[in-house]
């Protein structure tokens, strides 16, 4: 036989027809309008990430400076910075979280926890006891549940403001001896309750 030309065009499958070379070539070519679409939704949602991020500041900071309130024993002022976070918190999740579930994780969430904090502390304060996760939601002022981590996050970190609190009382000498067995009865029920 006589040997085959250089420039044969390779063996094409017996049942391939020009439609079904057309149809693979255009199924290996990246749907450019596919990828824009994932580009916006994408760009879309780091847009709402970082929105959730700088208004999430908002929270953490109007719950701090409750904290710092009711150290202070202000608890007029301690009240309305739980007020102004409770505020922010609800905007944040109307305007953002509802619509992108997933961005509760994460700055969100830890600013729920802050806030829980000092709703827990509140209460240590004021009534000389610890909020359940049912209760704290009454008197939240959210319009949406907060979660158990949430909840949990801000009720162990209770127990630094506590200690706060009882160092600063031992200033006070013998005197000072029931509010520091009350911190330390309060971080033996958080302790405890966890176990």
């Amino acid at each position: 036989g006589a040997p085959p030309e250089a420039s044969a065009a390779p063996a094409q499958p017996a049942d391939a027809t020009p439609a079904a070379a057309e149809g693979a070539a255009q199924a290996s070519v990246v749907n450019l309008r596919l990828i824009g679409e994932i580009k916006a939704r994408y760009d879309a949602f780091d847009e709402k990430r970082e929105l959730v991020m700088k208004r999430s500041r908002d929270v953490v900071k109007a719950a701090k400076n409750a904290i710092f309130a009711l150290h202070r024993e202000d608890y007029k002022k301690a009240e309305g910075f739980l007020k102004q976070s409770a505020k922010d918190a609800v905007e944040i999740h109307r305007d953002v979280i509802s619509s992108y579930p997933r961005l509760r994780d994460g700055f969100f969430s830890a600013s729920l926890e802050e806030f829980a904090e000092a709703l827990v502390y509140r209460a240590f304060r004021q009534d000389r006891r610890l909020l359940g996760l049912q209760e704290m939601q009454e008197k939240s002022g959210l319009n949406f549940p907060m979660t158990l981590a949430e909840y949990l996050g801000g009720l162990m970190d209770l127990t630094g403001e506590v200690g706060r609190m009882a160092v600063r009382g031992a200033s006070g000498g013998r005197k000072a001896r029931p509010l520091i067995e009350r911190c330390l009865a309060c971080v033996d029920a958080v302790y405890n309750g966890v176990q």
